[in-house]
């Protein structure tokens, strides 16, 4: 079997232009800390893309034959 060896490492720290932005639109905004991303629905909606096209190839493999 493999081994790995990790080595731990600190996340790099913000820059302060980037640190008083967020504050600011943070100020401004209410909702950007609550903010939680929409990668869930990305995949949601490529996952079900998928599973519609293999739907579709199977059903024209079934029709004609090789």
């Amino acid at each position: 079997a493999a081994q790995v060896a990790t080595t731990p490492t600190a996340p790099v720290p913000a820059a302060p232009g980037d640190a008083s932005g967020y504050a600011q639109r943070e100020q401004q905004d209410k909702q950007v800390a609550n903010y939680e991303g929409g990668s869930t629905v990305v995949i949601g909606i490529s996952g079900g893309a998928l599973v519609v096209l293999l739907l579709i190839l199977r059903q024209e493999a079934q029709r004609q034959p090789l």
